[in-house]
């Protein structure tokens, strides 16, 4: 524990004497919680410490390397895998829309990996593993995920059930209150090791730092958006930013729906039912109903599509994703 004292006099010596950890100290650092090494009072002293501070992609990619070492992974037989990182604090606001998009692209052959927690701090949200079991999806975590992705295109990994030791964090951040490290690394874990990651963010300052952080993980392609609720979804409202990272390079740009025919506003979250309610919405989607709902899944996995190779356009892309909603193959998926 003496030397826990030293990782934490580092981040927090006040803004002229504050520095940030390297990416091998934070591994170590978060080695050492997980494995005792640091009292109630030092770990909590930690999340504080870096909530003041704010995570570099140094920092970022050490916590994501101390987890993934500690983690049942999964290495499925599948080109193109696309990993969806969504805060796992869920939605409050709008629908959660996700879930109907993965599956347009699971049922266009796009191999995708959902992943998240329930009732996860700060805003306890309708997060996925909760919509998909009110859908009534069994959400398993053995050996057969690696199989389900291989087979069906698309995987829900239920990431404390995976990592035992990050849930050892839960109760920290139940007391803390904030948004701690945990809420931003646990998106890229990448249990599935996809050589694509979406993730969505909340705050602009956040865009750079997790695309390079990824790139320290050795993600082959990454796309970071500031989409709704911090989520991957775009806005059918406005503009949406996004970063593109590939091949070492990397490009900043906006999606408009407005270019592509689509106008309105994001569809607000259903009654006060939670997930049943979010379950019950997504499937009149995707049994064919009209509004607001249904062209933001449309305008996301079109443009998605397009993304993942697998069409020429985006025009293309929402053509396509218009006919796996009418078709019901999503529906069936």
């Amino acid at each position: 524990m003496k030397i826990f004292r030293e990782v934490i006099q580092k981040v927090s010596r006040g803004e002229k004497l504050t520095k940030d950890l390297t990416r091998e100290e934070a591994r170590q650092a978060l080695t050492w919680i997980f494995e005792g090494e640091a009292s109630e009072f030092q770990i909590g002293a930690f999340f504080a410490a870096m909530r003041m501070k704010g995570e570099s992609a140094q920092e970022t990619a050490g916590l994501v390397e101390a987890v993934r070492e500690r983690a049942k992974q999964i290495h499925p037989k599948a080109e193109g895998i696309l990993d969806f990182g969504e805060p796992y604090d869920g939605k409050v606001r709008t629908l959660h829309l996700t879930v109907p998009v993965a599956l347009v692209l699971a049922a266009a052959r796009v191999p995708v990996v959902l992943h998240s927690t329930p009732e996860t701090p700060v805003k306890k949200g309708v997060e996925t593993q909760r919509i998909l079991e009110a859908l009534g999806v069994e959400v398993v975590g053995d050996s057969l995920l690696q199989e389900i992705l291989e087979e069906e295109k698309i995987v829900f990994l239920p990431t404390e059930r995976l990592i035992p030791d990050f849930a050892k964090l839960r109760p920290f951040r139940e007391a803390f209150g904030l948004r701690p490290f945990a809420n931003h690394i646990e998106k890229i874990f990448n249990l599935a090791n996809a050589n694509t990651q979406m993730v969505g963010i909340y705050h602009r300052p956040y865009l750079e730092p997790m695309a390079e952080a990824l790139a320290l993980l050795g993600t082959d392609r990454v796309f970071v958006i500031q989409g709704v609720e911090g989520f991957t979804e775009f806005y059918l409202s406005r503009k949406t930013l996004v970063l593109q990272r590939e091949g070492g390079k990397t490009e900043t740009f906006w999606v408009d729906p407005a270019k592509f025919g689509f106008q309105g506003e994001e569809e607000p979250a259903p009654g006060k039912e939670g997930a049943l309610e979010h379950a019950k919405r997504i499937l009149e989607v995707l049994n064919g109903a009209q509004g607001m709902a249904r062209e933001s899944v449309i305008w996301n996995a079109g443009v998605k599509l397009f993304w993942m190779n697998k069409v020429k356009s985006i025009e293309e892309g929402l053509a396509w994703a218009r006919e796996i909603l009418d078709s019901g193959q999503a529906l069936r998926k």
